[in-house]
């Protein structure tokens, strides 16, 4: 079967709206591994298990929750083995989740989401008892999966079954919540963060072993910030810690939720922490000009320097444009994040910068073996030039050594994850609106805009995803 190279994208803007509403709508139907219809022909060496999380559900009997980020996550699976394809998507069992479908009613504070009344706010911050809906990322640790959501304690998944396991703190230690984002160095060791808000907030950095150390504990200053992702080189943790600020004392009384309570305070710049994988260097830390970032591509030393690529914003709209997305309407900014290079020398805190992509780009990745080092290609999820008011509806390939970006459109009105790259091919879900059905789009690393190698089609829409791993052996 011959596969179409792509549907032309649209050259005007178009009402997104109809696509969203049957996006952001509640997984339909939960299940284990079973064939997907497959369309075209999966490489016979393709041989592993694709893992993504994204929230799943978005309300109850209160009404729709507030943000997408506060809706409750699933876990889904495809699994690629000598040609053929099985898909599964289950729901993470959190405890509140379970309290929650039993009473229809919200009892826990979320991104922006209320816990019931101001006493019941005021109750669930006191008691720490915030939404841990297990929905950002995953990643594999120890032989085990794990669903990440940045301020809670990672949730353990069965990889064969899909089935929640609970709530862990990876057999004592740890001491904070754990990120969304691990980070790979050079010599394959993993690190993650996470950050622990008090009297003094905390940002953690852990070693992610056989056994999980923390490397190093660094105070934080000021409002508690807000840490998404960070990059890792043979020699430093890179951290930059955006202008926000929180009025913590009205999110205790219940007058505001987290997102209502943010303001952007550009005056106070973005600050830089560069953290010594060493322990026994001093952590340094520098303020530059104000600017926001979700995530890194990647970073690496060289001739003194770190080299650190990552999307950048100016300022904190992006949030408006996602929340504009969940809520079903044309956002009134349109997203804007770019592709950028800064070289930062790590004793002065002097910088660089300059663009590697300019289009509105997002989801940053990279074969697992460049992380930490000089590499060649960066793979995006991406808008295309019409359409920055909606969401993602190309992939996108820069080489960040010649400037030159290839790109695979998915269609009108389509909707395209983060693609991970496996054995050089980009698997990337893609929710097609004409079919209303997602699937999986397998494209040729090496030709991104060419046609697909292969889909794999679920039989509903999955709400979409954030972040997913690519495991080279099969869960069975």
């Amino acid at each position: 079967m011959v596969l179409a190279r792509t549907r032309t994208a649209p050259q005007t803007p178009h009402d997104p709206r109809p696509a969203l509403a049957r996006l952001f709508t509640d997984l339909r139907r939960e299940h284990g591994f079973e064939p997907l219809e497959v369309e075209g022909r999966i490489p016979a060496a393709l041989a592993g298990t694709l893992y993504r999380n994204g929230p799943a559900r978005f309300g109850n009997a209160d009404g729709r929750y507030g943000h997408w980020f506060d809706g409750d996550g699933a876990i889904s699976a495809i699994r690629l083995d000598g040609g053929r394809a099985f898909g599964a998507v289950r729901h993470v069992a959190s405890w509140h989740l379970d309290g929650e479908r039993t009473s229809g009613r919200t009892s826990t504070l979320g991104f922006a989401t209320r816990s019931g009344g101001r006493l019941s706010q005021l109750w669930s911050v006191l008691t720490g008892r915030a939404r841990n809906p297990a929905n950002t990322s995953v990643m594999w640790w120890d032989d085990r999966l794990l669903a990440l959501y940045e301020v809670g304690r990672p949730t353990e998944i069965d990889p064969r079954t899909l089935e929640t396991i609970g709530v862990t703190d990876l057999d004592g230690a740890l001491s904070s919540p754990l990120s969304a984002h691990p980070s790979t160095a050079p010599d394959g060791t993993v690190y993650n963060f996470g950050v622990q808000v008090g009297r003094v907030t905390t940002l953690s950095l852990y070693r992610m072993g056989a056994r999980v150390e923390r490397v190093r504990r660094i105070p934080l200053d000021g409002h508690p910030p807000f840490v998404h992702d960070f990059a890792v080189t043979q020699r430093y943790a890179v951290f930059f810690v955006a202008p926000l600020e929180m009025d913590t004392t009205a999110v205790l009384f219940g007058a505001k939720t987290p997102l209502d309570a943010i303001s952007w305070r550009p005056e106070r710049g973005t600050e830089v922490i560069v953290v010594p994988l060493d322990a026994t260097e001093p952590v340094r830390r520098f303020t530059t000009e104000a600017f926001y970032q979700w995530h890194f591509a990647n970073a690496y030393e060289e001739g003194g320097a770190l080299v650190v690529d990552f999307v950048r914003y100016d300022d904190f709209a992006t949030n408006d444009y996602l929340s504009a997305l969940f809520e079903v309407r044309v956002p009134s900014v349109a997203a804007d994040g770019v592709l950028v290079r800064r070289r930062i020398d790590p004793m002065t805190g002097a910088t660089t910068e300059e663009v590697l992509f300019d289009g509105s780009c997002e989801f940053p990745q990279i074969p697992l073996g460049d992380c930490g080092r000089a590499y060649e290609h960066v793979y995006l999820a991406a808008h295309s030039a019409a359409r920055t008011r909606s969401g993602f509806d190309a992939i996108v390939r820069v080489d960040v050594n010649r400037g030159e970006a290839v790109r695979y459109d998915v269609g009108p009105a389509d909707f395209v994850s983060e693609p991970i790259y496996a054995d050089g091919y980009l698997l990337a879900h893609v929710y097609d609106h004409v079919a209303g059905r997602t699937n999986l789009t397998i494209l040729d690393a090496a030709r991104p805009d060419d046609a697909p190698v292969a889909r794999c089609w679920f039989d509903q829409p999955l709400p979409p995803t954030f972040h997913g791993i690519w495991r080279a052996a099969v869960a069975s």
